[in-house]
């Protein structure tokens, strides 16, 4: 009996072997079973870090734009509203479309009436009552800046697109209240 128990175990052992001493193969298996993930994950990190960027690039632009419509210079200069437009492309860190930039500035009433709902309506960007009024000094000013960021990487598209051409709005509002005409200024003027 032993012998036959002795035998078993080799024969088993040798088909083991058979599996485990060839190698050949193993990393084209293994990139096969990992690769598409490896890949997958790499375009959404890549593609989240630009989105934040773009973010980030509107959010600064916008913060200028909303700075020199405070000192009245768009209102004092007569800037028109494709000369803003403009003037936040070309301020953005990144390189963005100015014609699908949406901008509305207008008055607001009072520093309670602010409402941040973006104006997407039935998974569209909704542009009806925009406008563009840079205001006088003293008033207070409602600034919402729109952008629809184009995501590449298919699985980005499921988590971060909120508008229906898949699309990532990008928004940016502020509510300021434009400088009252100071003394500096009309001493430059003079």
């Amino acid at each position: 009996m032993r012998p036959f128990r002795h035998r078993t175990y080799g024969n088993i052992k040798m088909i083991f072997r058979g599996f485990t001493g060839d190698r050949r193969g193993a990393t084209a298996i293994e990139f096969a079973i990992l690769g598409p993930i490896f890949f997958l994950l790499t375009f959404a990190i890549l593609e989240t870090g630009l989105l934040l960027l773009g973010q980030l690039g509107i959010d600064q632009a916008a913060k200028e734009a909303a700075r020199i419509v405070r000192i009245n210079k768009v209102a004092n200069d007569g800037m028109s509203e494709q000369a803003f437009r403009r003037m936040i492309c070309n301020a953005s860190i990144v390189p963005i479309t100015c014609s699908k930039l949406q901008i509305d500035l207008h008055r607001a009433p009072s520093f309670a009436s602010f409402e941040p709902s973006p104006p997407v309506r039935e998974g569209k960007i909704n542009t009806t009552g925009f406008q563009f009024d840079p205001g006088a000094p003293g008033t207070i000013m409602e600034m919402r800046v729109y952008y629809a960021w184009p995501l590449v990487a298919d699985l980005v598209h499921r988590y971060y697109s909120n508008i229906d051409d898949g699309n990532y709005l990008i928004s940016w509002v502020t509510f300021f209240r434009n400088e009252p005409k100071a003394k500096y200024m009309s001493e430059e003027t003079e």
